[in-house]
């Protein structure tokens, strides 16, 4: 049996290869360019809320939707209408149709489909693939205008709503602005920190002027000075405007004339000490003048400084009161400048999403025009000269392992439910008695029992040559019995069967024919009350018989 299969198998390889070999034809596509991906991008990155692209059929996710457009291509809606032109089945055409992805270093996706399809009539099949891959670039450039138009659709949707968002932001600012008075308020912030610092500057400077004004006047109760030297001592001071002080505390012109008087007279000793001795009238004439002017000089000295350190102090309470205000603004100004770098920045962004979806949407109405396929043929159509199937070794291995397989199941089955014995060794084995010999089977005997002459169709069956060889059989069993007789005085054998239609009736018949021939008185009895069938082969009549004998009739 294993060999038997092994050879059908083997055989019918022969004959496919030679009559119905199968061949396999394949093609390639680029359907997403990952280079372009991650080198370009069409997103501004204000375009927040808005579809990552314009282009959703050319910039696919890497691995779910190339299998997604796989599973597409190989449905059965949408190779109907292929295998209907070429007037095969869809299933047949999905079966030998296969697409699969192409991944490059560490199973990362390239972009690229390959499609493969078992050939079957070399002529038809190279047309049928040209068609399915025409089909599958009209399918890209189908659903790219779709995704593009669905994109514009929404685009000219989306615009409005940008606009009434930018105009609503611009409103707010505006209000802000008129509410708190401020055009710009970063720069104005700064202006008042400015403004603070310099007010700043002040306090210390009249600080320190109401300090030196003060220890000035201390001096004044112990040390007399003169009006040279008291000008230089306050005109140190930053504040200090001399001529103003002088013109404003004496107004009469009696006053001014006599602190005029006083300057002329200190600048005539001066230069008259460089010229006379201290002893000379002249410098005694002037320092006379001069002391008998030293009370005026020193009550004029003391209401300077007392008027410049209420003018002081006036400024520096004048110049707190400012720089309080200041302050108090500036520590209200963070929360109005976050609120207004909020809404900025919002119409900022909104503005800018509106230029880059008009600039999108024009980009969208250019590829529309454009009518480009996406997809782009890496490896046209072809069909391998080499033969795939079946397969030579494929084969050889499916028959030698497949005839084991039957072999041993066959043999199994034989050993457990068959309970025929198909060897005489297994009879002798198992029931423990001699065999005297083996009956070949008798081909046809079911046709000779069956006929109108069973006995002539027997005659003539046990004249032909061909059964010489079940009288040898015969033979032998005869002289197993022939030796048996002369030890044990055997004088009759019973035949019998497990089963009807065994042909052990006929082996009678036969075996009484061979001992008469021989010389042997034989008497055959048929004890088969049912159905008796010997008296037919010998051509007899059964109205008397064992029945007859046993009833003693």
């Amino acid at each position: 049996i294993t060999i038997s299969f092994f050879m059908l198998i083997t055989f019918y390889t022969v004959i496919k290869r030679v009559f119905k070999p199968v061949f396999l034809g394949n093609f390639s596509l680029l359907i997403n360019n990952p280079i372009r991906q991650s080198s370009s991008s069409d997103k501004s990155s204000f375009l927040e809320g808005l579809p990552n692209n314009f282009d959703l059929i050319n910039k696919i996710h890497p691995k779910a939707d190339i299998n997604t457009i796989i599973k597409i291509l190989e449905s059965r809606s949408y190779l109907n209408p292929i295998a209907k032109e070429y007037k095969i089945t869809t299933k047949s055409l999905k079966k030998r149709l296969k697409i699969n992805p192409v991944y490059g270093d560490r199973s990362r996706p390239t972009g690229i489909i390959n499609v493969s399809f078992l050939v079957l009539d070399r002529k038809k099949d190279l047309k049928l693939l040209n068609k399915l891959k025409d089909s599958f670039l009209l399918y890209s450039f189908n659903e790219k205008q779709k995704d593009l138009k669905k994109n514009l659709e929404f685009f000219e949707t989306q615009l409005p709503t940008l606009e009434k968002e930018s105009s609503n932001l611009y409103k707010k600012l505006a209000n802000l602005r008129i509410e708190n008075s401020i055009l710009e308020p970063l720069s104005e912030g700064e202006s008042i920190k400015e403004l603070i610092t310099s007010l700043e500057l002040n306090v210390n400077s009249l600080n320190n002027n109401i300090e030196s004004l003060e220890n000035l006047k201390e001096k004044l109760k112990t040390y007399d000075l003169g009006v040279e030297e008291f000008i230089l001592l306050i005109m140190n001071m930053q504040t200090f405007n001399y001529e103003a002080q002088i013109s404003g505390i004496q107004t009469s012109n009696y006053y001014r004339m006599r602190f005029k008087e006083i300057l002329k007279l200190e600048e005539e000793l001066n230069n008259a000490k460089t010229f006379y001795v201290p002893s000379s009238s002249k410098i005694k004439s002037l320092e006379f003048a001069l002391n008998e002017l030293g009370p005026f000089i020193k009550k004029q000295q003391n209401a300077i400084i007392d008027e410049e350190l209420s003018n002081n102090k006036i400024k520096l309470d004048n110049v707190n009161k400012q720089k309080k205000y200041l302050e108090d603004i500036y520590l209200k100004r963070p929360l109005l400048f976050e609120e207004y770098e909020k809404l900025n920045l919002s119409l900022l962004k909104s503005r800018a999403r509106i230029t880059d979806l008009i600039d999108i949407k024009q980009k969208t109405k250019l590829e529309i025009s454009r009518a480009k396929v996406p997809w782009k043929v890496i490896n046209n159509p072809k069909i391998d000269q080499k033969v795939i199937s079946p397969d030579f070794s494929k084969s050889l291995a499916i028959g030698l392992i497949g005839g084991l397989v039957i072999g041993i199941i066959i043999a199994y089955i034989r050993d457990n439910f068959d309970d025929s014995y198909h060897e005489s060794s297994a009879i002798k084995r198992d029931l423990r008695v001699p065999i005297f010999g083996e009956l070949p089977f008798i081909d046809r005997l079911e046709e000779f029992k069956s006929g109108k002459n069973y006995y002539e169709n027997l005659n003539n069956l046990y004249k032909n040559r061909k059964f010489e060889k079940y009288k040898k059989a015969l033979i032998n069993i005869f002289n197993f019995i022939n030796i048996l007789e002369k030890d044990n005085n055997i004088s009759s054998i019973c035949f019998s069967s497990i089963e009807r239609n065994s042909g052990s009736s006929t082996m009678l018949i036969f075996l009484g024919k061979l001992l008469s021939e021989i010389g042997k008185k034989v008497l055959i009895i048929d004890a088969n009350f049912r159905k008796p069938t010997i008296n037919i082969g010998l051509g007899l009549d059964n109205s008397l018989g064992l029945e007859n004998v046993l009833k003693d009739n």
